[in-house]
């Protein structure tokens, strides 16, 4: 599902960067019939437009094809979808959720002395976040992926994480695994983690769309 939107995002980037270039073809074939100045204008206007036009393009279709429809069922309370979400810090688990006065954040669980080993063996070099902000009018969830650099030291007390993240839609999420965090993490054992975005994302993500809430990114 993730590989098909990314798919269609890319199509419509394509299709965007052609028909802006058809649009501006009469600037550079009438480029000698321009008075002094002119073609210079134009030239620039065109080049800052397609800045400006592209981003308003490419955030629209994110909006668009980033989507993900909940179950038709009757949204579930906003307080008992966060408290199902927030049930996997009490969990023996790897992952954690952070709660700030913008919404959840899902992490691993990187200072933990338990983990902390594997996942300096493990070789990560970025720590991985899923930032989720609540829309209760909408029965939404805004979902972004954060990446940051860590540095592991000589221990749990020593981890090091990066103030600059990137921010951007990683692939990871497999509508068919429809497991929610409960089955994932409250069961799992230590052997089975990869440490890979989607073992954050698919449980927190098919919880959500359970619940009959609608998931976005951006």
């Amino acid at each position: 599902m993730f590989i098909n939107k990314f798919f269609q995002t890319f199509a419509a980037i394509i299709g965007f960067m052609v028909a802006y270039t058809v649009i501006g073809l009469p600037i550079f074939l009438m480029q000698n019939s321009w008075p002094d100045g002119v073609f210079v204008i134009l030239l620039t206007v065109w080049s800052v437009g397609s800045v400006v036009f592209f981003l308003a393009f490419f955030f629209w279709i994110i909006g668009k094809i980033w989507v993900f429809h909940g179950a038709d069922v009757p949204a579930t309370p906003l307080e008992v979808l966060k408290n199902q979400l927030l049930e996997i810090n009490s969990w023996d688990a790897p992952v954690e959720v952070k709660e700030t006065k913008n919404g959840l954040v899902f992490t691993w669980k990187y200072v933990d002395a338990k983990w902390w080993e594997l996942f300096k063996k493990a070789g990560l070099i970025k720590v991985y976040e899923l930032h989720a902000k609540f829309n209760e009018n909408k029965d939404t969830v805004y979902l972004t992926d954060v990446s940051k650099t860590v540095s592991w030291g000589v221990g749990p007390t020593e981890v090091r994480i990066s103030a600059q993240a990137i921010h951007g839609i990683q692939a990871g999420f497999d509508a068919a695994k429809q497991l929610g965090v409960k089955e994932n993490f409250s069961l799992g054992t230590v052997m089975d983690y990869r440490f890979s975005p989607s073992e954050i994302k698919n449980p927190v993500m098919n919880t959500i769309l359970k619940n009959g809430w609608d998931v976005k990114f951006r």
